[in-house]
């Protein structure tokens, strides 16, 4: 009874993730949802807390990055339309529910099978997708791919379900056939979105696996083989699947800027909100130069441009810092270990792609969540080394 409960807790949950980031997200009772799913998974992390249930850790780098977003907003006067104390407050619910600020097995179990429901509804997701962007269809929002609300938001999910898909692939015999067509087309939709940071994430993120997974001749193998397939697809662009990609690459190259085109002026903001407060920032996920960025000022909603660099103007080096101790202590075992490797590598993707978009404290975004949750999730599997890793 137990286990059906939990399982339909996680079928929720990893379901609410992709309305969140499907076109129906046009329709205000998605968000509500989404909201309620957060604070119900919170409900649940703290009543195993408070009832002792095998609790064995309290991230303290997190909670001290929590202090110093405290601190920020104390310590400035921000615009009330930032609303940064709802802001704060929804990145610590993000961190008890789906973050490692609080962990027990128990926990870890529930998140182990939204993260099985998430790869599982992510290929179809993703294969949906790259059908109806074939067929011309879109839905509801005006710049919608498939069933994603935007062809950004479709393009970081799609390579890290490839990510989980090739590991599959390689680790398991079973449906072998069936587990490559679902990689190529993941990959054929990430490759449409024509996100060219979402692109160079992955390629990094799975020079990164090949290097933790394959060993001895089979390594030289691999690589070639990637590296065939990269200019196989550079060189023949089979269905146009990079028609969009070369759009924007000789959209920039005629405007003479590069890949960080559009979001330059929006980083020369954040750097100026860190000059002016270098130590803890302008104030958790807020801003104070606003000349060049985006910001809808009835709801709230920012565009910074670039996770780390909002990270960095919003809550200064202190920030910084206490956000890359808490996941390097999270993933240092799992590099040394060499455990759970698609949750690795996919973090190590969300830490590169994050470069190029702003959602890392913005505990509205889907990207938010799942991002924590992988690190909850490796940080869990340090400790209980078998959670994870049993398919």
């Amino acid at each position: 009874m137990k286990d059906n409960l939990s399982r339909m807790l996680a079928l929720f949950v990893a379901s609410c993730i992709f309305v969140r980031m499907s076109v129906l997200c046009v329709f205000a009772w998605t968000g509500i949802l989404y909201y309620v799913m957060i604070m119900c998974f919170a409900f649940y992390s703290l009543y195993i807390y408070f009832k002792g249930i095998a609790v064995y850790s309290i991230d303290k780098p997190l909670l001290c990055f929590l202090a110093v977003g405290f601190i920020s907003i104390v310590f400035n006067d921000v615009d009330y339309h930032f609303q940064p104390w709802l802001r704060l407050l929804g990145f610590v619910i993000i961190s008890i529910s789906f973050g490692p600020l609080l962990e027990s097995k128990q926990n870890l179990l529930i998140k182990k099978k939204i993260f099985i429901y998430f790869k599982n509804l992510g290929i179809i997701f993703c294969i949906t997708s790259l059908f109806l962007k074939f067929a011309g269809v879109s839905f509801f929002a005006p710049l919608a791919f498939g069933l994603g609300y935007h062809d950004m938001v479709v393009a970081p999910i799609a390579y890290i379900v490839s990510i989980f898909v090739l590991n599959d692939l390689l680790m398991f015999r079973k449906r072998r056939l069936i587990t490559l067509m679902a990689l190529m087309f993941c990959l054929g939709c990430g490759m449409l979105t024509g996100s060219r940071g979402a692109l160079g994430s992955f390629l990094l993120a799975i020079s990164l696996y090949i290097i933790l997974v394959i060993n001895g001749p089979k390594k030289i193998l691999y690589i070639i083989l990637c590296l065939s397939f990269a200019y196989f697809m550079y060189e023949y662009n089979p269905f146009g699947l990079l028609d969009h990609f070369f759009e924007k690459m000789e959209r920039d190259s005629s405007d003479m800027s590069f890949v960080l085109s559009g979001r330059d002026q929006m980083i020369e903001d954040r750097l100026k909100d860190f000059q002016e407060s270098p130590l803890y920032g302008a104030g958790f996920a807020s801003m104070k130069n606003i000349l060049n960025s985006k910001v809808d000022f009835q709801s709230g909603i920012i565009e910074s441009g670039s996770s780390w660099f909002l990270l960095l103007g919003s809550t200064g080096l202190l920030g910084v810092l206490f956000f890359i101790l808490t996941v390097i202590m999270d993933i240092g075992k799992a590099f040394v270990t060499k455990t759970n490797i698609p949750a690795l590598v996919a973090i190590v993707f969300i830490l590169s792609h994050m470069t190029v978009e702003g959602y890392i404290i913005s505990f509205g975004a889907p990207m938010c969540a799942i991002f924590w949750m992988f690190l909850s999730l490796i940080k869990g599997n340090v400790e209980f080394c078998n959670i994870i890793n049993s398919k």
